[in-house]
């Protein structure tokens, strides 16, 4: 936990997914399958490019089950359904969209 702030969105990924969190070296990253970054305010961003090194199948599996989960905590809690979306995971603008679709002012 050295110098990862807490946040909601990494408590619930780190009890519903077996995920490694750890302290790392570029090249450590850099040798992963995928990487994502996760925030109470970006929610799951994948990570496409490190420096040189490109994430070509950025989201990967990993990034858009952590993006379910995170989606389906949402709905849970609100009144979005975000199942549209899910197969265009891996971008929030989405979910702010499917947000802003439900809640727009219509009259």
């Amino acid at each position: 936990d050295e110098g990862i702030l807490d946040s909601i969105t990494r408590r619930l990924l780190r009890q519903r997914l077996n995920i490694e969190e750890r302290r790392c070296h570029t090249g450590d990253i850099l040798g992963a399958a995928e990487v994502f970054v996760a925030s109470s305010s970006w929610e799951v961003r994948p990570v496409r490019r490190i420096e040189d090194y490109e994430f070509d199948d950025a989201p990967g599996p990993v990034t858009r089950e952590a993006l379910t989960v995170i989606w389906r905590e949402i709905e849970a809690h609100t009144e979005l359904d975000l199942a549209p979306h899910f197969a265009q995971a891996g971008s929030p603008e989405f979910v702010l969209a499917a947000w802003r679709d439900r809640h727009s002012d219509t009259g």
